[in-house]
């Protein structure tokens, strides 16, 4: 024959202390249905209530007996049992009211520079000790661990791998609730932040498809910008992403576990083809079991722009310096502005050119050339964005050299180089790195416009390399950046 049984119901005490809150409703769990009986611990019947469609029960709203109000009293327990068609089932745990809450007792978390590995807490407390305090520790809200004191000192208490880092503001906060022996527990407004021990600040440099590098590099419609990254850390993600949204310009790269002094590593975005300005940002993130750490290097932006130097030539004649340039894709231009200097370095404006649209041809003449004469062309667009276009130069006996495109950019294995001249004559192609140590060299004849093949670079190592060009005592030169 079947057994028709009733299961206990459960009183609910506080989460944290078990206890209940004297001037409480008393209140609990029981099967959906049945009738709740509530008695102190003399065995007097108190409160008469039923369990809700939710299987939840309280007192607030019983049926009272013996002078109960609905209430709990400071230092009395109670169980509870439930009555249904098929029985009375055994009484439920005891749970005592608190006498009190516990006053005056808040001390302070004692362990500095708290961080995700951080293994253990102690602290103190204020007031008078009493035998069997519970200190609990928590962060933003959740229990880590507790530990119990008869002194004003506590700890230390185990948190390994139960902390997180946060922002220091709303989120990895540490707290403790103080909770003495019989009364409930004084939750302590004072707050520890659990700070973020991240990788080390990335350093970086930025350099276009088009050569121009650093804040206020330019790239070609459909460029990319390659950034060389420095000062890193072992098991860390590198990525490449605008500063403002978030949004990534590339794929990222994790290092080793070992990370040699002074290494380096290369990100390319993806080809830009969005005309506008770009604001990147470098972030390494190191991730544990417990936490993420990220450092940022400072943001650097660049421009993205539609104009397209197909060519940039010169020619001297007649104490004149004759410029001439071709562009495509030229989209929002207002006007090219000739920029002049003696020594490739320092530049200043000559004069400029109204844009007229696309696929242009322009002209400029400059009628007080000197010995050597460096030109460039700052193209400036109706938004006011400036980029630049590569640097030529002519000599008034009339050599020039010209660089008109050096690719790829990054490199792996070769580079071409594409150099015109006027006349026949021997162009020396060097390759330097980082140090200006020679890592290449390769010397041609060339007649007008030719492609300078120089191979076999798979070797050298990722970074940052200076491409020299010389002929006829002239010399141009372009940084290159070397990928795996």
């Amino acid at each position: 024959v079947a057994l028709c049984t009733t299961p206990s119901p459960a009183i609910t005490g506080n989460s944290t202390t078990g206890m209940l809150t004297a001037g409480n409703p008393i209140m609990g769990t029981g099967p959906v249905g049945a009738t709740i009986k509530v008695y102190n611990a003399a065995n007097t019947l108190l409160a008469t209530t039923a369990v809700g469609v939710n299987g939840q029960w309280t007192t607030n709203g019983a049926s009272f007996s013996n002078g109960f109000t609905g209430t709990a009293a400071a230092g009395v327990s109670y169980y509870a049992t439930a009555q249904t068609t098929c029985s009375v089932s055994a009484a439920s745990v005891s749970v005592t009211t608190a006498s009190g809450v516990t006053a005056g007792r808040c001390g302070a978390i004692t362990t500095t520079g708290i961080s995700a590995s951080t293994t253990a807490i102690s602290g103190t407390l204020a007031g008078t000790a009493v035998a069997g305090t519970v200190v609990n520790i928590y962060e933003d809200g959740y229990l880590l661990n507790s530990f119990t004191t008869g002194t004003n000192a506590w700890g230390p208490v185990d948190v390994t791998n139960k902390l997180y880092s946060g922002n220091g503001t709303t989120t990895g906060l540490l707290t403790i609730g103080v909770q003495e022996s019989g009364k409930e527990e004084q939750r302590c407004p004072a707050t520890t932040a659990v700070s973020c021990t991240g990788p080390l600040t990335p350093s970086y440099m930025q350099q276009s498809s088009n050569g121009t590098v650093g804040t206020g590099a330019t790239v070609p419609v459909g460029g990319t910008m390659t950034y060389i990254i420095t000062n890193l850390s072992p098991n860390t993600f590198y990525s490449v992403a605008d500063a403002g949204n978030g949004n990534p310009y590339a794929s990222g790269v994790w290092t080793g576990g070992t990370v040699n002094a002074g290494s380096s590593l290369t990100i390319t975005t993806y080809p830009l083809v969005t005309t506008g300005t770009y604001n990147g940002v470098v972030k390494a993130t190191s991730l544990s079991a417990t936490s993420m750490c990220s450092s940022l290097a400072l943001a650097s932006a660049f421009s993205v722009l539609p104009v397209t130097i197909v060519e940039f030539k010169g020619a001297h004649n007649n104490k004149m310096n004759l410029l001439t340039w071709k562009t495509a894709s030229e989209e929002k231009t207002d006007r090219f502005e000739i920029e002049k200097s003696g020594d490739g370095s320092t530049f200043q404006s000559i004069g400029a050119v109204r844009a007229k649209g696309v696929n242009s041809t322009y002209t400029f003449t400059d009628g007080q050339a000197t010995a050597s004469s460096y030109y460039r062309l700052r193209i400036v667009d109706a938004d006011g964005t400036i980029t630049f276009s590569r640097t030529i130069l002519l000599k008034e006996n009339g050599t020039s050299i010209q660089l008109k495109a050096v690719r790829p950019n990054p490199f792996v294995n070769e580079i071409t180089v594409s150099v015109t001249v006027p006349t026949s004559q021997a162009v020396t192609v060097s390759l330097l790195d980082a140090t200006g140590k020679l890592v290449s060299r390769k010397q041609v004849r060339v007649q007008g416009t030719s492609d300078v093949k120089v191979s076999g670079l798979t070797g050298l190592a990722k970074g940052l390399y200076v491409l020299k060009v010389n002929a006829g005592g002239l010399e141009l030169q372009e940084k290159l950046i070397k990928q795996d």
